[in-house]
C-alpha cells in the first residue's frame, strides 16, 4: 500500500489551562462485503492504530461499522491499551430498523 496522507478533521481548544485535541476521522471501512479485496482495510486499521492517534484526548471515528468483522473490537481494545479509557458506539445488531449494519460510529 502507496503512502497516502489522512485528511481528517483535528481541532485543539484552549480554554486559559485547558487543552483538547480532538480527531474526526471518516476511516472508510466499510463492512463486507463491500471492497473486500481491494480497500486494505486491515492495513489501514494497523496504520491508524500504529501512527494517528497518539497525539489526540478525544477521536470520534466514523465508518466503524462492527457487523460481519471484528475491526471495531479490534480498534476499541488496541486504544484501551494505548491509554484511552473509554469510548461510546452504537451496539451492532444483524438486522436493527430494516438495516443489516450498525451505525458505524466509534468515539
Amino acid at each position: 500500500m502507496g503512502e497516502t496522507p489522512l485528511k481528517g478533521l483535528s481541532l485543539t481548544l484552549s480554554i486559559e489551562f485547558l487543552s483538547i485535541k480532538l480527531l474526526s476521522y471518516n476511516t472508510f471501512m466499510r463492512p463486507p462485503p463491500l471492497g473486500i479485496f481491494l480497500e486494505y482495510k486491515e492495513e489501514r486499521l494497523n496504520y491508524l492504530i500504529e501512527n494517528k492517534f497518539a497525539n489526540f484526548d478525544i477521536i470520534c471515528l466514523q465508518e466503524v461499522f462492527g457487523n460481519f468483522n471484528n475491526r471495531k473490537n479490534k480498534l476499541k481494545n488496541e486504544m484501551e491499551k494505548k491509554g484511552f479509557k473509554y469510548s461510546s458506539t452504537c451496539y451492532n445488531c444483524f438486522f436493527c430498523n430494516g438495516k443489516i449494519i450498525d451505525c458505524g460510529l466509534l468515539i
